[in-house]
């Protein structure tokens, strides 16, 4: 049989979610907010805010990962997820700053509560 065979379908799942995750928020938003404002400042604005939500709320996210189930922490997750898609799409139609710094705070919330319990469910999807 293939490599690939032995794959659950929630392997298959973290795995194209990481990758169009990180391609999106690591690369393609950077460079739209440097477009849009022609300075690295507000760049690196948006990526700190991201990134101190993420820092204040993982805590609480793998605690929760933990403590509850984990479908019900990636649908709580998912729900902050499509806000915080929402409030970008209209930030960037309206090439709005403040609208971007709120939704990258709410992607960071967003990573901070998937990211644990997506990852502990891949941990339990693969054989030992």
């Amino acid at each position: 049989m293939g490599l690939w065979s032995n794959v659950t379908h929630n392997v298959w799942t973290a795995y194209v979610f990481t990758l169009f995750f990180c391609i999106l928020f690591q690369q393609v938003v950077a460079g739209y907010v440097f477009v849009l404002t022609n300075s690295n400042k507000p760049v690196g604005i948006v990526k700190g805010i991201q990134g101190i939500s993420q820092l204040v709320f993982s805590l609480p996210g793998g605690y929760f990962a933990d403590r509850m189930r984990r479908d019900t922490i990636l649908k709580l997750s998912g729900a902050i997820g499509i806000v915080a898609a929402v409030i970008t799409f209209f930030s960037v139609e309206m090439t709005s700053l403040n609208g971007l710094y709120v939704a990258f705070g709410l992607w960071g919330l967003f990573a901070a509560f998937q990211s644990p319990a997506m990852e502990a469910l891949f941990a339990d999807s693969i054989p030992p």
